[in-house]
């Protein structure tokens, strides 16, 4: 794993205790840059909760990620570590759109997690089996005993969206969060606050799937009357219902899907990939001409 120290700031998270499951490579811009990055982020979030962001804030953001991804590209020592580590494929957590870079310049193939808004509507769906993969801060790894996997179970149980009695989930509108409503058809009041969040809760409002108040909106009786027309209005839980269906409907298991074009590529590479898909869409347009024609 890549950590690149410092940044992004997330309050009350370190990856100290994490270290020895895994083999990490840390990499640093630096402690002076680290401030200062890290004070106007502060301040950029202090300033869109008082409703004062704009577009200029978004633009530096995108120049804080340039700056970075080019010291890092540039940095020779780190970029040969890489390289002579003879990488099969990179799994990317792809916010950042230099891990999509880094993977090209080193040459290897990659699977992109949850990309936000910066990167596109690429995502891939897979299953969380309690039996192996760990829920969030449960402190546990892919290696559990009996009591682990115990305690996961316990952890996922704990998971508020999914409790039967969940009735409105809210939330900051992120990717993760409006996935996991949309699985267990829960709708949501969404409150967004960075990133691709407000990209993110257009698309559920669209769909059906709750509602949205800006931070700066907040007053005790919006919300109070939010959260009641949400559990009221059935209309929110049925489009919550139509899009678990649509989401859990797979024609293929996810865990095999992945297993399949991880092979696929790791044999084939990325042209032979990039050509699957492209003879895929083909044959899927071929059929929905065929379609067309039939009904004519």
């Amino acid at each position: 794993m890549l950590l690149q120290l410092g940044t992004p700031l997330l309050t009350g998270f370190s990856y100290t205790d994490r270290l020895q499951n895994y083999q990490t490579s840390t990499w640093s811009l630096g402690e002076k840059y680290i401030q200062e990055y890290n004070g106007w982020f502060q301040e950029q979030q202090t300033q869109f909760l008082l409703g004062r962001d704009d577009f200029s804030g978004f633009l530096t953001f995108m120049g804080h990620l340039s700056y970075q991804c080019s010291r890092l590209l540039g940095d020779k020592k780190m970029m040969s570590f890489l390289q002579n580590e003879h990488y099969d494929i990179a799994v990317l957590d792809a916010f950042n759109p230099c891990s999509f870079i880094l993977a090209r310049k080193l040459g290897i193939q990659y699977i992109a997690f949850y990309p936000g808004a910066l990167n596109g509507p690429l995502s891939i769906d897979l299953s969380s089996p309690v039996s192996y993969v760990p829920i969030f801060n449960s402190q546990l790894t892919d290696h559990m005993n009996t009591w682990g996997r115990m305690k996961n179970l316990f952890c996922s149980l704990l998971t508020p969206v999914g409790h039967p009695k969940a009735c409105v989930f809210i939330t900051h509108g992120g990717q993760n969060s409006l996935l996991q409503a949309v699985y267990h058809s829960v709708p949501v009041l969404s409150i967004p606050l960075f990133g691709d969040q407000f990209d993110n809760v257009v698309k559920a409002e669209a769909k059906g799937l709750g509602l949205t108040i800006k931070p700066t909106h907040i007053t005790r009786e919006l919300l109070a009357s939010t959260l009641q027309t949400l559990i009221l209005d059935e209309r929110y839980k049925s489009s919550a219902l139509a899009l678990s269906r649509l989401h859990r409907s797979q024609p293929v298991a996810p865990a095999l899907t992945f297993v399949l074009w991880v092979n696929h590529i790791l044999q084939a590479g990325v042209a032979g990939a990039s050509q699957s898909s492209s003879n895929s869409h083909a044959i899927q347009s071929g059929q929905s001409k065929t379609k067309q024609k039939k009904k004519s």
